[in-house]
């Protein structure tokens, strides 16, 4: 049996997180020997259709990274999406005792993957230093995603004694209630 788990990401929300992020960095790196490091690495409404194309690419590599409990995936080509805002979407096959408390990590943890690798994408093209980071971000976020993906419920505790006819059965002193309703002692055969 499975309980089905769909991730939903919407993409303006993670490319404006990146536009955000690209726009700190470009600040900080602006200096009085590098004046134009902040039009050169932060995000500009000319570098969309770059930006679409790091997209997909994390879109493809996180539903790769997770086709193993994957049933359907929307699709995140280049060509057909360009230009629209279609969010991620992953629909999982997950165990009937997975930890379904944590569907909100498990989102989390995938869109801080999208979000990082993206940057790191853009980065690679801008500013080389900070690459190394946003990956390593991107890559703890997609294993802290498998990681969610594997967490079980705690077993519920069965009851100690079975249950005979709605009652509960009795132990004590070596007796139990049996199906005639009269006790049995265990320790007869000794006597």
């Amino acid at each position: 049996m499975t309980v089905e788990h769909i991730i939903t990401i919407d993409k303006k929300t993670v490319l404006d997180e990146v536009k955000k992020s690209s726009a700190y960095i470009g600040s900080k790196l602006t200096t009085d020997k590098d004046p134009a490091a902040y039009s050169r690495v932060s995000l500009i409404e000319a570098n969309d259709e770059q930006l679409e194309r790091f997209w997909c690419e994390a879109c493809s590599e996180a539903v790769a990274s997770l086709s193993h409990w994957q049933t359907s995936a929307g699709d995140h080509s280049v060509g057909d999406n360009a230009g629209r805002s279609t969010p991620f979407t992953v629909t999982l096959a997950l165990p009937s005792n997975w930890n379904d408390a944590l569907g909100g990590n498990l989102d989390e943890a995938v869109a801080g993957y999208l979000t990082n690798q993206v940057l790191a994408r853009w980065l690679m093209l801008t500013d080389r230093p900070d690459v190394e980071g946003h990956g390593a971000l991107a890559a703890a976020s997609l294993n802290q995603a498998r990681r969610l993906v594997l967490e079980r419920k705690r077993p519920d505790r069965r009851d100690r004694f079975p249950k005979i006819d709605g009652g509960i059965v009795v132990v004590a002193d070596d007796r139990y209630w049996h199906d005639e309703l009269e006790w049995r002692d265990d320790d007869a055969w000794l006597e």
